[in-house]
């Protein structure tokens, strides 16, 4: 019997100062990333984003959430990814 699987995202996994972290992409949703580290959630708030609060924070991805508040998303992506490392 065959299944069809349909993989929607590719998550990465790096080895930074011995631990393990999961890179932030532009498709990632926001409740995984803050599931990922504290520090996370610090560059949320920087920007004044209420995301662990929003009821889209399953559905929506960083790519939405900066494109709805006007933030350079390859800048949020970095500031997201530096957090995730400095668990």
């Amino acid at each position: 019997m065959l299944f069809d699987i349909n993989i929607k995202y590719i998550i990465e996994i790096y080895l930074f100062n011995g631990v393990l972290y999961m890179k932030i992409e532009k498709k990632s949703k926001v409740i995984d990333t803050l599931k990922d580290s504290k520090n996370v959630l610090k560059v949320f708030k920087k920007y004044g984003l209420n995301c662990p609060e929003c009821r889209g924070a399953g559905q929506d991805s960083i790519e939405m959430v900066a494109g709805n508040y006007g933030l350079d998303l390859n800048e949020f992506l970095k500031e997201l990814n530096k957090a995730a490392e400095n668990k």
